[in-house]
């Protein structure tokens, strides 16, 4: 996969799975609550070699450390 590529499907598979949140259990103490300002970005068309980036905010509004451990390109 081309690194222009990769870089794309990483950046935006932490984005929607970050838009996603996590959810809080019945009679938990605290957790995280990950929201996103929009829950979807299209690149356009991206080429082999070609860099791009997006700024992409996630906001934690739980009471507990949002933590984003790991991820996995799509």
């Amino acid at each position: 996969m081309p690194e222009s590529r990769a870089r794309l499907s990483w950046m935006l598979l932490v984005f929607l799975a970050a838009g996603l949140g996590v959810a809080q259990p019945a009679g938990a103490e605290s957790a995280p609550k990950a929201v996103t300002p929009f829950t979807s970005f299209n690149f356009g068309d991206v080429y082999a070699g070609e860099v791009i980036s997006q700024i992409f905010i996630i906001r934690n509004e739980g009471d507990a450390d949002l933590q984003i451990k790991d991820f996995k390109a799509g």
